[in-house]
């Protein structure tokens, strides 16, 4: 692994969920409130602009993501000349995580729009929170906003932009911390919030 920088991003916790030992080990920014997952990939970009870092790796906190592979990912960006590598889940019999009947159609609506917008060049798994990109394609993502449910946005508008895009199979484990939020209404609100992605997209040039 090269040389590198953990950042730790505290969305308004409240429950004391960070520790004093792994703030000490790591860069935590902590926002005052929660702002969502839009606004934290945009203060993470806007770190990693500022301080000129090489390539971004993005993962969540949950434990479900495999960081081992973290160097897989860039030596993709390294030697195969892509802009953005993607951590993309796969659904066979090996691994033993199986997505709940509900975030699998969630996730099969934002992949068919997804690619309905961008000509099919958008990739299968837009919802993946697994990705690792170059410090010059987050400098041209960070220009565009970023909503609450970020990732569908990132990747529809990076298709859109041309920037070069390359799955990653990766196995997507079982929750370590915290639970999942998504229920019946937080699912309706997401398609909501992606259908007017889908308006908004619609609506602007796709070279960004």
């Amino acid at each position: 692994m090269p040389s590198s920088t953990i950042l730790l991003l505290d969305d308004g916790s409240t429950d004391g969920a960070i520790s004093a030992d792994t703030a000490a080990t790591c860069l935590t920014i902590r926002l005052p409130s929660n702002y969502g997952i839009g606004v934290c990939t945009h203060v993470a970009f806007d770190h990693a602009i500022a301080h000129g870092y090489d390539y971004i790796c993005r993962v969540d906190a949950d434990g479900q993501h495999p960081i081992e592979r973290l160097p897989e990912m860039l030596n993709m960006l390294a030697m195969d000349g892509v802009d953005l590598v993607v951590g993309a889940r796969t659904l066979t019999d090996e691994f033993s995580y199986v997505d709940p009947i509900l975030r699998r159609m969630v996730r099969a609506y934002f992949s068919i729009c997804a690619r309905l917008l961008t000509g099919n060049a958008a990739l299968k798994d837009v919802n993946t929170g697994f990705f690792a990109l170059t410090g010059e394609a987050a400098d041209r993502l960070n220009r565009y906003q970023l909503e609450r449910y970020p990732e569908p946005q990132l990747f529809v508008r990076a298709a859109r932009m041309g920037l070069r895009m390359k799955l990653f199979s990766v196995e997507r484990r079982d929750r370590l911390y915290g639970s999942s939020s998504l229920g019946l209404g937080s699912a309706l609100k997401m398609i909501y919030r992606f259908n007017v992605l889908v308006l908004s997209e619609v609506m602007q040039r796709s070279d960004g």
